[in-house]
C-alpha cells in the first residue's frame, strides 16, 4: 500500500479517466481517454494495449510488461449498478467506504463463481488526490487454483453518479511488484493531462 501511494496520485486519476485507446500513425498509442477528458503521453509507447474482454460490463485496458511474473496494470469503467443493487447511483463526495465494501463482495461473489479462490482482504484506505478528487485505496492477497499468490492494489475513484474507475495492479510477488511500480512510474512521466 505504501508503494501504491508513492505513485503521483494525479497521474493515477487522469489515468483512470480514460476510456478509449488508439494508436497513432507509427502504430504506437498516443492517447488514452475521450476528446473533452484524455491523457496524451508526450513520447508515444507502444506498450499500451486495448483488452478487449469485458469485466462488469466494462471495457477494460491493460499495460503490457516485459516481465511474465507480472499480469496487468488495468483500467475499469464500472457502474455502480454492475455492483450493487441497492443503489444505482453515487454521489462523488458519498460514502467512499461502503462503496468500496460493495465493490469487495461483488469481487468475493465473482471469484466464488470461477473456482475455490482464496481472497484476503489486507488494507482498506481512503485517500485524496492532488486535485482534490476522493478516492479508496485497497489491498487484497488473492490464491488461484493453481496455488498462485497475488498481491493485487486497487484505486477506486467516484467521478459521476454512474460511473466508477478502478486502477488496479496485480504480480505474483513482492519482488516483482517493487519492480513493476517503478516501470509504471516511469511511463507516467511522459503523460500530458488534457481538459482534466
Amino acid at each position: 500500500m505504501n508503494t501504491l501511494k508513492k505513485i503521483s496520485v494525479v497521474f493515477l486519476l487522469s489515468l483512470l479517466a480514460g476510456c478509449v485507446a488508439w494508436k497513432d500513425s507509427a502504430g504506437e498509442v498516443s492517447s488514452i481517454g475521450s476528446s473533452k477528458s484524455r491523457v496524451e503521453f508526450t513520447e508515444p509507447n507502444k506498450d499500451w494495449r486495448k483488452h478487449t474482454s469485458k469485466i462488469n460490463g466494462a471495457d477494460a485496458y491493460e499495460y503490457v510488461f516485459t516481465s511474465p511474473s507480472v499480469d496487468s496494470i488495468r483500467i475499469t469503467k464500472i457502474r455502480y449498478s454492475d455492483i450493487t443493487e441497492d443503489d444505482n447511483t453515487f454521489r462523488p463526495d458519498g460514502d467512499l467506504f461502503a462503496l468500496a465494501n460493495q465493490f469487495i463482495e461483488h469481487e468475493k461473489e465473482l471469484i466464488a463463481q470461477t473456482s475455490p479462490l482464496r481472497y484476503e482482504l489486507i488494507s482498506q484506505q481512503q485517500t485524496t488526490t492532488q486535485d482534490g478528487a476522493s478516492a479508496v485505496a485497497l489491498e487484497r492477497i488473492i490464491v488461484d487454483s493453481d496455488g498462485l499468490k497475488y498481491r493485487v492494489n486497487s484505486l477506486l475513484i467516484p467521478m459521476d453518479s454512474n460511473y466508477f474507475y478502478q486502477f488496479t495492479y496485480k504480480a505474483v510477488n513482492q519482488y516483482y511488484y517493487q519492480q513493476s511500480i517503478a516501470t509504471f512510474q516511469s511511463l507516467l512521466s511522459s503523460v500530458r493531462i488534457i481538459n482534466r
